[in-house]
């Protein structure tokens, strides 16, 4: 799967378009198949970056320290 910067970065507002939309409309199965794509490209954008998973982890944790 080689794409581009551009075209990954397309790929994710297209698919957190398709989310937002079938968030909206009450869809529960579309809501969760429209944010398993949105997470998937997402995650293929963040590794264009070097970005882990667990990068994120700490930052949310780093967030939400009490």
């Amino acid at each position: 799967m080689k794409r581009g910067n551009k075209q990954i970065a397309q790929k994710v507002m297209e698919e957190s378009s398709e989310l937002i939309i079938d968030f909206l409309k009450g869809s529960k199965k579309r809501t969760i198949e429209e944010a398993a794509d949105l997470i998937f490209h997402l995650l293929i954008l963040l590794n264009k970056k070097n970005i882990l998973p667990k990068d994120l982890a700490k930052e949310l944790k780093s967030r939400y320290k009490k």
